[in-house]
């Protein structure tokens, strides 16, 4: 074992414990530890602190490295990368540092992100890794997803991409800072799904699908970024399958990793289904569908292989109601009942099998909500359809109820008239017998 290998371990062990305590006790925790040195309590410090922040750029939890993890410290960070000049480091990614860069030579200049393997992390395993993320995104071209505009090589010899900068917040960030409400995040989310589903279309499956790894850009539009622990379909079939390690840490986020990614099984692009699950469950309720009470990688995911998941409707609290538009928690509740509830846990399912079949059906059913119509996700009594086709219909169906009383009413009123003009012509028939009869009884 290296001892790059070995120190991302131990890291990764005093992190989990770390994140475990609270903010004010981490320091005397680390300073306990027999084998702690200035340098690694330094570092599990300051990775503790960004994990408690959703800052971040390109992911929103910490990536465990041996490099550096003060941006300002980078000794990149004014330096020439090509054509690119380095402004900043805005986040750390699963393979690499990104950095903010502008290209800044006789062609033209542009605002853009660098992703870099980082110093000593160079193994054959993750540049094999970094040139598959470079060719799947050269495959993927859509407008929900960040593009590939250029990459190379590095003086040291470090390989890196060069994509658009994305100028944005994460979803979840996003929709909660300009408090939309449950429709508007369902339409957002549905342009998430679109790019997912052009993913799938090209063989490819994103397993890191996150709040951080999906940007909202300042025009609203929707960027997916970080295909770094993306896999191929079919890879396990032809032997191309890169281990999903780095270093004996996972490399994917628990919270939002499938119980089958976790478990470690063959993945299908159902595993994508229920990331996205876990993100609309996020944006609906303002929670996860798993909170561990401890804050470790290995309890959360015991609570994704154990634990059944609450509906959405009974996880909000008053504040995610205001977050969304609604004055209380009760009518929030009622919003997400039934439809939305069913559509979210559908996805969330811990068997793959019982998941929507693709992401372009957990789509369809979504705006099957936006419009009214019967979702696949409730069980199709015919009083839930019945009741769908009244709503939905409900002036045109007030409009033919009006006329067809009105008809009754103009029926009814008409046979009245009828019945009473019999009637006095009968009286007139009776009166004129009787004084017919009368006369002749008279007459000499």
């Amino acid at each position: 074992m290296t001892d790059d290998t070995s120190r991302l371990r131990r890291m990764r062990e005093l992190f989990d414990q770390v994140m475990d305590v609270p903010a004010a006790e981490r320091a005397a925790l680390l300073d306990a530890q027999p084998d702690m040195d200035d340098d690694l309590r330094r570092r599990l410090l300051a990775m503790a602190e960004q994990g408690d922040s959703t800052a971040s750029h390109w992911s929103d939890t910490p990536v465990l490295s041996p490099g550096p993890v003060s941006a300002e410290d980078d000794p990149l960070v004014g330096q020439r990368l090509g054509p690119y000049d380095i402004v900043r480091r805005i986040g750390l990614g699963g393979m690499g540092a990104v950095y903010e860069a502008a290209r800044a030579d006789d062609q033209y200049r542009k605002r853009v992100a660098i992703k870099l393997v980082q110093s000593g992390l160079s193994s054959t395993l993750t540049l094999a890794r970094f040139r598959r993320e470079r060719q799947i995104l050269a495959n993927l071209q859509h407008k929900n997803i960040a593009t590939l505009l250029d990459g190379g090589v590095s003086p040291d010899g470090r390989p890196f991409l060069v994509m658009e900068y994305v100028e944005g917040e994460p979803i979840t960030a996003w929709c909660d800072h300009r408090r939309l409400g449950v429709r508007e995040r369902i339409a957002l989310f549905r342009q998430v799904c679109d790019a997912v589903r052009h993913a799938h279309n090209n063989l490819v499956i994103h397993r890191d699908l996150k709040p951080g790894n999906i940007l909202v850009a300042t025009d609203g539009s929707v960027k997916l970024l970080d295909f770094g622990v993306a896999k191929l379909l079919g890879d396990e079939e032809t032997g191309e399958e890169l281990p999903l390690t780095r270093g004996g840490a996972r490399a994917f986020t628990p919270e939002y990793a499938s119980p089958e990614q976790i478990r470690g099984d063959a993945l299908t692009t159902a595993s994508d289904v229920y990331s996205l699950g876990v993100v609309l469950y996020e944006l609906l309720a303002g929670r996860r569908p798993h909170a561990a009470t401890r804050r470790s990688a290995a309890a959360i995911e015991r609570e994704v292989l154990e634990t059944d998941i609450a509906r959405p409707s009974a996880s909000v609290t008053a504040e995610a109601a205001l977050q969304r538009g609604e004055p209380n928690a009760e009518r929030l509740r009622r919003r997400l009942a039934s439809e939305l509830d069913g559509i979210t846990l559908r996805a969330l399912r811990r068997e793959p099998d019982r998941r929507y079949r693709s992401v372009e059906a957990l789509a369809d059913d979504l705006r099957r909500y936006l419009e009214g119509l019967p979702v696949e996700a409730q069980r199709g009594s015919t009083g839930y359809r019945v009741g769908k086709f009244v709503q939905r219909y409900r002036v045109a169906l007030a409009a033919g109820l009006l006329v067809t009383l009105s008809l009754v009413a103009g029926v009814v009123g008409t046979s009245l008239e009828a019945r009473r003009a019999r009637l006095a012509q009968t009286r007139a028939e009776h009166v004129a017998s009787f004084l017919g009869e009368l006369l002749a009884s008279v007459q000499p």
